[in-house]
């Protein structure tokens, strides 16, 4: 009687585990920068009503002393826990901040873009005065 091989050896095993770790080495930053680009795109979105109000009260008043958020048709700061992480803490969140002298809108965006011009990804529609 002959005998019939049944199952795989040892080195065909490690050969599969070898190129599925290679594969997630690759999949998984490229997955990440995906996740990421698409809140990126969602806090540029949802930033595009601020933009406006801020650029009509500085039209209106020509300064930016009077223009806050809540004040002058600018909307109230949105919540800024969107994605909450399991400990607790937000993974992704975004505040905005105006700065008064230049008329730049900054924002902060945890764990990815900390205080960038909005202008380097947008042009200069950003830019204000």
């Amino acid at each position: 009687m002959r005998n019939i091989q049944q199952g795989f050896t040892l080195i065909e095993l490690m050969i599969v585990v070898a190129i599925i770790g290679i594969l997630a080495a690759v999949a998984i930053p490229s997955y990440q920068d995906y996740t990421k680009k698409a809140k990126f795109s969602e806090v540029l979105s949802i930033s595009d009503s601020y933009k406006q109000a801020v650029a009509l009260c500085h039209a209106d008043l020509g300064t930016f002393t009077g223009c806050n958020s809540g004040t002058q048709g600018i909307p109230a700061a949105p919540a800024a826990t969107t994605g909450l992480a399991a400990g607790g803490s937000s993974e992704w969140c975004y505040k905005f901040y105006r700065n008064y002298c230049c008329g730049w809108i900054y924002f902060y965006f945890k764990s990815y873009i900390k205080f960038r011009r909005l202008s380097n990804y947008l042009g200069s529609v950003w830019y204000l005065s």
